[in-house]
């Protein structure tokens, strides 16, 4: 019996370790995305941010694309996506932006919960899309999104 306990107790002890290590190794793949993102940015011109934002892709780029947490940040310019893993980066000019939505579902993807939907124009000048699930929320953004995109016209 004692032997059983001591084998569960150090399966459980390396399962924590995993876990603790995990998680460290993501808050680092978190902080240097978001340095990356706030690089050239002084304090103030960060107007919202979300560490873990989920994206669900481009749309443009297609269904296969993998799905992954990354660092979004609105700035009165753009809004900018930097994913953790691999290090990929988008950043769409507010002036590019042609709407915001409410989305269930993009690319064939969901989580069951409401997604930050972003039509944009992009590079190539077709009409294209993103979404990400946010933790505050899609409406939150929605709104933040749609004041920093009239301030940038004034």
């Amino acid at each position: 019996m004692i032997r059983v306990l001591v084998i569960v107790g150090g399966v459980l002890a390396a399962v924590g370790l995993m876990i603790f290590l995990l998680m460290r190794k993501l808050r680092t793949l978190a902080d240097a995305a978001e340095a990356e993102l706030r690089a050239d940015l002084e304090a103030a011109d960060v107007l919202l941010s979300e560490r873990s934002a989920n994206s669900f892709g481009v749309q443009s780029q297609g269904v296969t694309q993998v799905r992954g947490n990354g660092v979004l940040l609105l700035t009165p310019r753009e809004l900018r996506f930097r994913m953790w893993a691999p290090a990929r980066r988008q950043d769409i000019p507010l002036n590019r932006i042609v709407g915001t939505e409410v989305a269930r579902s993009h690319l064939g993807k969901t989580k069951g919960r409401p997604l930050l939907k972003v039509r944009f124009t992009n590079g190539q000048g077709a009409d294209d899309s993103v979404a990400f699930l946010v933790g505050r929320g899609p409406k939150a953004w929605i709104e933040a999104i749609d004041t920093a995109r009239k301030e940038s016209k004034a």
